[in-house]
């Protein structure tokens, strides 16, 4: 469940990075000093000492002691907030004890980010999404919605059964339709259910379901299709600010598990995504929501010649795997997004691009110490440069060694300079370490 998965930190917006105060509208006047030892000097580590299979604010909330030293660890409390991962009563709870504003949706609206609250949101926006059914309890639920829909819509080759409250793709199922649209051949074909992880099986996927609920609906089926996604935020004012836009890199068996993005999306449909986007966050405002989101969507055509058709999919009411190097982006750059073009702009005036992932994972990796990764790095210049505004960030290091799996962002100014700089790095890697499975590039535009 991703109510054990938060992970929450006490930040103060004007101190955590410079020690000083600088107005967050204005980043041209923050300083470009950043090196190892302001950081750490501005940085506070606790632990719970604790590694039991319980969310993070659960052991903090255990742990009195440990809720006073982080307010002991927060300059003005009047400045900070809490940033999670997503909000669950628990965070809501350990923000009162903290006496900081949860920077994160109410959980009491958290429905509206589920696949069936979803739906219900893009009806409620007039966005076009994919015929279907929410609300669905069970498995009988199920293969009633499999009839009606492939009834509604003859020809229909495929549908996608998905759980409420799963993310990455990893609760999604692909039905394959029998030529004969019956109760009795579609119970059958429930068999062939096609699960994302293949750790999974039907007993335990359908006893999610029963627990949580879901939705089935139809499965766009075009030769070109792209998994754009928007993000953007809402604030306690009812506004609804844009911030990114992203080509999703999708893989596993069924193509639906979230792997990384590319930045900004293309220019195709850019414009229509964050549109649609800031439709969607008017409904979500008007329910009191005030939250950074994204909203995933499939463009599909049939044809190069033909314009691109959109669906939403659904809404992510949390952090996103594509807020932290959009994050990592904004702060090295000190740049914005350009609502009218939704291209990030650096204060240099420099349109900006990268390519980013969580899923580099090689063999050859293991063994790999945090160190040994600063040494190859730093020894075949990929760094990030402020003078080219370009270079490689790398992530989830503690995984390296035991793991061999890391996260890297490349930051270039063009798209095909991402590309080259990937490669690279890709390159340099395999020959310090020696690669196997990396992630390929998001979906060609025909």
């Amino acid at each position: 469940m991703a109510a054990t998965r938060p992970s929450t930190r006490a930040a103060s917006r004007s101190t955590r990075r410079t020690g000083r105060s600088y107005p967050a509208s204005n980043p041209s006047t923050r300083p470009r000093d950043r090196s190892a030892s302001h950081a750490r000097s501005r940085l506070t580590l606790l632990c719970a000492q604790d590694a039991s299979p319980v969310s993070l604010s659960q052991k903090i909330l255990d742990r009195p002691r440990l809720i006073q030293r982080i307010r002991f660890g927060i300059p003005d409390p009047s400045r900070a907030y809490l940033t999670v991962f997503n909000s669950t009563p628990l965070e809501r709870k350990l923000s009162v004890l903290l006496d900081v504003p949860l920077n994160g949706l109410d959980p009491d609206l958290n429905y509206l980010g589920t696949k069936s609250g979803s739906r219900k949101v893009f009806k409620e926006a007039g966005v076009a999404h994919p015929p279907g059914y929410e609300d669905l309890k069970d498995k009988d639920d199920v293969e009633r919605a499999l009839v009606e829909l492939g009834r509604e819509h003859p020809g229909m080759s495929r549908a996608v059964v998905k759980l409420n409250e799963s993310f990455s793709g990893e609760g999604n199922a692909v039905f394959r339709y029998p030529e004969s649209v019956t109760r009795e051949a579609v119970h059958d074909a429930m068999c062939g259910l096609e699960l994302a992880v293949a750790s999974e099986s039907h007993e335990t996927y359908f006893r999610k379901f029963a627990r949580m609920g879901g939705i089935v609906e139809a499965f766009i089926d075009a030769p070109l299709k792209i998994s754009p996604s928007a993000q953007l935020r809402t604030t306690p004012r009812g506004e609804v600010v844009p911030t990114s836009t992203h080509d999703q890199i999708l893989g596993g068996p069924s193509g639906q598990i979230y792997q990384g993005c590319t930045f900004p999306a293309h220019d195709d449909y850019r414009r229509a995504i964050l549109d649609a986007g800031t439709a969607v966050g008017r409904v979500l405002a008007s329910h009191g929501a005030v939250s950074r989101f994204g909203v995933d969507f499939l463009v599909s055509r049939h044809d190069p010649a033909q314009p691109w058709t959109m669906h939403a999919l659904e809404i992510n009411l949390r952090v996103l795997g594509t807020t932290h190097p959009f994050l990592a982006l904004q702060f090295l750059t000190g740049g914005r997004l350009d609502p009218d073009t939704g291209l990030f702009l650096s204060l240099s005036g420099r349109a900006k691009y990268y390519m980013a992932t969580d899923n580099l994972r090689a063999r050859g990796l293991r063994g790999v110490l945090p160190e040994d990764l600063i040494d190859i790095v730093t020894n075949n210049g990929l760094h990030y440069s402020y003078r080219t505004e370009s270079g490689v960030l790398f992530h989830l290091i503690g995984a390296l060694s035991e793991w061999g799996k890391l996260g890297v962002t490349v930051i270039a100014n063009s798209r095909d300079e991402v590309n080259e700089l990937y490669r690279r790095t890709l390159d340099v890697l395999d020959r310090e370490a020696g690669l196997g499975h990396v992630p390929t590039a998001a979906g060609r535009h025909a």
